[in-house]
């Protein structure tokens, strides 16, 4: 670990991702060499020496986002009839705002889960819950027998389960909660206490705080949200919890017949024929969403709806809350929108990512094959592919990687770095002035550092 380490905490929603940092990026170094895989996703790296899987070393710390809880736990898994060999696997499975599940790799280390994955600092602010997965390994896997699952937490073991199909942390790293299964019936144990007996049960979350949960069930016929143990009403269907910033405030999707709805602190809202998630403003005062009918797609703020397209998707707030951006498509055409003001045409426009500051905004759109950069509604230079942006601690900086002539590069003002086989995470250290990414060349794994001042 480095000396000068810290870790920095993204605490987005009910996410909490830890990525090793250090207060300032220190030389440039080689982290080691390719050893597992073909591809640097995968990769396991110690001081160059292929055959390694010490998970505590340096390099994948820099390279690959970590959870590090603040209890100790484990989770055992004894079968009734003993095999000659019984592991548990890992995996994340990460949700996106933007509605993208994703499983990647994972390694359990002691009490860490390190993602075998790069992920970009636009990614991991993305992400709006996660789930770690245990699957039980064991020889001979064709004959099923039945295992007994336990999850311990600080030495205490909880109840025995049939199955555990994934657990999650609070943002905080002091609150475990798991789904589980006995026979036919659900249950969901938070801090090691059992809930009531369901026919089904998913989505657990917790709020940004840490102080509340919520999950859904299904009782009888019907679905309800159970927040800190108090039951809601009954729907057809429900979506994930979204919990305010402050967690005082609770949201979600629920399907009544065929139609959708938000149902906002118990407020049913109007029915449409689709809706998103809601996101909520920085200060937990309002929300906002996608919602179509008939073909046309808003965006609804509150309970306003807003101009009509074809397509509205992935509203984000400023961090002030003061600005509301959204990328549309009509007739073809592709553009963000601000404010209620339409910005430059393009065939097609990404995710909008606002400034630390909330006076900036840089989101990717394409022309015909190439994509551009966009900053403050400036394009920048045309690349084969731009990975996402990501803004400097005031603000006033933008970097990111791009593809040109089948080389990664990446890009910061008129400043280029040298052309990689693969880039990963980039990001600015304390004082803005130099960004820091992990590269391969050829197969070798560096931790470069380009100066912008």
């Amino acid at each position: 670990m480095f000396v000068r380490q810290l870790l920095v905490f993204i605490l987005i929603g009910c996410v909490s991702v830890q990525v090793a940092a250090d207060e300032d990026f220190g030389p440039e170094r080689l982290l080691g060499s390719l050893t597992e895989g073909a591809s640097p996703d995968v990769l396991i790296i110690k001081q160059g020496k292929p055959g390694t899987e010490d998970l505590t070393h340096q390099p994948v710390l820099v390279l690959y986002p970590h959870l590090r809880p603040k209890i100790e736990w484990d989770v055992k898994a004894v079968r009734v009839q003993e095999r000659m060999v019984d592991f548990i696997s890992w995996s994340a499975i990460i949700y996106s705002r933007v509605h993208v599940k994703r499983e990647l790799p994972a390694r359990k280390n002691k009490n860490q889960i390190i993602f075998m994955k790069t992920l970009s600092e636009p990614d991991l602010d993305r992400i709006d819950r996660w789930l770690i997965r245990p699957k039980l390994h064991g020889y001979e896997d064709s004959v099923v027998t039945p295992a007994e699952w336990t999850v311990a937490i600080n030495g205490v073991s909880g109840p025995a389960f049939d199955e555990i199909p994934w657990l999650t942390f609070s943002p905080d790293g002091r609150r475990l909660g798991y789904l589980a299964q006995e026979g036919l019936h659900w249950f969901v144990v938070v801090d090691g206490k059992k809930s009531p007996e369901y026919s089904r049960a998913d989505k657990l979350v917790f709020s940004p705080d840490s102080r509340s949960y919520a999950y859904c069930a299904m009782a009888g016929t019907q679905w309800h949200v159970i927040a800190n143990g108090k039951q809601g009403p009954g729907y057809t269907r429900v979506g994930w919890p979204v919990f305010g910033p402050r967690g005082k405030s609770l949201s979600h999707v629920a399907i009544l017949g065929t139609s959708f709805h938000i149902v906002h602190n118990a407020k049913v809202g109007k029915g449409y024929e689709q809706v998103s998630r809601p996101v909520f403003r920085p200060d937990g005062k309002q929300i906002v969403y996608t919602a179509k009918n008939g073909g046309e797609a808003f965006v609804v703020i509150g309970d306003d709806e807003q101009e009509v397209y074809q397509q509205v998707k992935w509203p984000a707030f400023s961090s002030t809350g003061k600005s509301l951006a959204y990328a549309v498509q009509k007739g073809g055409i592709g553009f963000m929108v601000v404010n209620d003001k339409e910005q430059a045409e393009y065939d097609q426009v990404d995710w909008p990512v606002f400034g630390p500051r909330g006076e900036s905004l840089a989101y990717r759109a394409r022309e015909g094959t190439k994509w551009i950069m966009v900053i403050n509604e400036k394009p920048d230079r045309r690349f084969a592919t731009v990975g996402q942006p990501v803004f400097s601690p005031d603000g006033k900086q933008v970097a990111f990687p791009a593809m040109q002539d089948n080389k990664w590069i990446v890009a910061v003002g008129e400043k280029v770095s040298q052309p990689f086989d693969w880039v990963g995470r980039v990001r600015f250290n304390a004082d803005g002035s130099r960004v820091g990414f992990g590269a391969m060349l050829g197969s070798e794994t560096w931790w470069k550092v380009m100066s912008i001042k």
